[in-house]
């Protein structure tokens, strides 16, 4: 774990359009701290609730508060280090407390008030542990559980109690969904899972008994579902690799589905997703191989790349708005943040 400090940052938000049918003009920078990351691609950007914005990458941690960047890695001669520098997600529960998951290094609380990492790994002989050190994906849902998905199952977990809950497809009367890629909620408290090998699963949870399916209106969607979003509309965006995104409206059924198309320049710029994302004004955007694209009338897509922008690369591979209004973008070869310009 290591310090930068740098003077005050301030970028100013210039409120966007909120008519989904414009266009806003934004100007992109690099991230003055983003040569001190522990690793230049970063697979998330989160905001925790102190305000703290936080850099997932695949070589440790980054916290930023506006005045410091502090790095975190794995030490072997220090338990209270980060378990593995590999990192996969990071969420926080209804108490504050900030959950790392990991890949081989099982589940990380941070402590705050200590600044340094408590341990959960798994124990094939104690089943209120993590059910593998790899994780896969993490959600804190509306309840106050958290959710871990592994390859071929997933745990429900109550961060006060401390105890785990394990659910495998034979435990749940379904087939094998493979990974358990992404993990979200809908309003009414049903938890969705993005899976390898059956698509989109729907959990509900009451009482303690968890019953698992697939809806018949969406058995049509790709097997493979990497990534999902619910929308304030309660809509679900779902990616699928190659295969470009899809909308499903879980009450209707009615999928709607977005791809690349070398003859329309207001397609998706690539079937390459690595993240969706709503901000503030409920605009739709996505993170892909081949830049960022913004979502107007519905269904077309404005473009961000090196052509016309000052992003730092093509490849984005996640887009987050801050709680202040800012946007920050990590791409391949760094963090980008930007706001609306000045006419």
């Amino acid at each position: 774990m290591w310090r930068t400090t740098f003077a005050i940052l301030t970028f100013t938000f210039l409120s966007a359009a909120s008519n989904a049918n414009e266009i806003p003009n934004f100007n992109f920078y690099q991230a003055p701290f983003s040569a001190d990351l522990t690793q230049q691609t970063t697979v998330q950007i989160y905001q925790d609730s102190l305000g703290a914005l936080w850099f997932v990458t695949k070589e440790g941690l980054n916290k930023y508060t506006g005045h410091h960047l502090v790095n975190y890695r794995h030490s072997p001669a220090d338990e209270l280090s980060l378990s593995n520098n590999s990192v996969n997600e990071i969420t926080e529960d209804q108490s504050g407390n900030l959950w790392v998951a990991t890949q081989g290094g099982g589940l990380n609380r941070y402590d705050r008030s200590r600044d340094h990492f408590e341990r959960l790994l798994a124990d094939p002989n104690d089943t209120n542990t993590p059910r593998s050190n790899t994780i896969t994906s993490l959600f804190s849902d509306n309840k106050g559980l958290l959710w871990l998905g592994y390859e071929s199952s997933f745990s429900s977990f109550d961060p006060e109690e401390r105890t785990f809950q394990h659910f495998t497809p034979e435990r749940l009367g379904i087939d094998d969904f493979g990974r358990v890629y992404d993990i979200d909620q809908t309003d009414d408290g049903r938890i969705w899972l993005a899976t390898g090998a059956s698509g989109l699963i729907n959990i509900v949870k009451t009482e303690g008994n968890v019953k698992a399916s697939k809806l018949p209106t969406v058995a049509h969607l790709p097997e493979t579902t990497s990534l999902i979003l619910v929308t304030s509309d309660q809509k679900l965006w779902l990616s699928h690799p190659l295969r470009g995104v899809s909308m499903v409206d879980p009450l209707s059924g009615q999928v709607s589905f977005f791809d690349y198309d070398p003859t329309d320049a207001k397609s998706l710029s690539s079937n390459r997703i690595f993240d969706i994302f709503e901000d503030q004004d409920k605009r739709i955007w996505l993170s892909t191989f081949e830049g960022l694209n913004l979502l107007y009338n519905d269904n077309q897509f404005h473009r961000f790349n090196r052509s016309n922008s000052s992003i730092p690369d093509d490849v984005v591979t996640n887009i987050f708005q801050s709680k202040e209004g800012q946007f920050w973008a990590g791409t391949l070869y760094g963090v980008a943040t930007f706001s609306t310009a000045i006419f």
